[in-house]
């Protein structure tokens, strides 16, 4: 893959439902304060006692290299 956003783009492709995707994305492992959870994985975060909900969806943002902006 070129960048980023093809690589999320022909993994997305391979789901039968790709609007589905339950995706995580991580600024750093070894500090999980916060994370990036995708619309599909949301409720079940959501539902997990301990854990809050900041802010509404959001959708990946790409730069014009193909790179993800950083979260």
């Amino acid at each position: 893959m070129q960048d980023d956003r093809q690589s999320v783009e022909q993994a997305l492709n391979m789901l039968p439902k790709p609007s589905g995707a339950r995706l995580a994305r991580v600024r750093n492992t070894f500090d999980l304060k916060a994370l990036w959870v995708s619309r599909a994985l949301l409720p079940e975060f959501s539902a997990k006692p301990g854990l809050t909900v900041f802010g509404s969806p959001l959708n990946l943002v790409f730069e014009e290299s193909g790179r993800l902006q950083p979260l």
